[in-house]
């Protein structure tokens, strides 16, 4: 699926996104970052809003991998979950149409809580409004054929 890839762009850049960076730079990738806020070798984007998705497609043209693990950032409840991940995802499927989507969910998607061990075939049933966004985004990334990661 990835063997011919060497372009990636990483939205989200704290701890996992930071150290995935690295990780494809040390591999000799073309390495992109983006982020809510924008900072030092990162564009700024925020994936709740298509023009500014639209522009980070613009700026970086075709890239063979997106991988999506930005947070929805704290204080921002339900709606900055539907924009960061519902909306985002579906932004970013709308604009690198021929990119490889690869976002980071949660196992909160699964909603056992009471020591049941979940492994992949295990049933779906979030307990929280906000991880049923992050299965809505989950369907937006799998129907666009990418891959979506807990």
């Amino acid at each position: 699926m990835l063997e011919n890839a060497s372009t990636v762009l990483v939205i989200g850049t704290g701890f996992l996104g930071s150290a995935l960076v690295d990780l494809f730079a040390k591999n000799r990738w073309t390495v992109h970052a983006a982020s809510y806020s924008g900072g030092d070798n990162e564009v700024a984007c925020d994936l709740g809003d298509e023009s500014s998705v639209a522009a980070l497609a613009s700026e970086f043209g075709q890239v063979d991998v997106v991988i999506h693990c930005a947070s929805s950032g704290r204080g921002k409840g339900i709606e900055g979950y539907r924009a960061v991940y519902r909306d985002g995802t579906a932004h970013l499927a709308k604009h690198f149409p021929h990119s490889h989507l690869i976002y980071t969910s949660s196992s909160s998607v699964y909603g056992q809580v009471n020591g049941e061990v979940v492994s992949e075939e295990s049933e779906t049933s979030p307990i929280a409004e906000t991880s049923e966004v992050l299965l809505e985004a989950e369907a937006n990334i799998i129907h666009s054929h990418g891959t979506a990661l807990r």
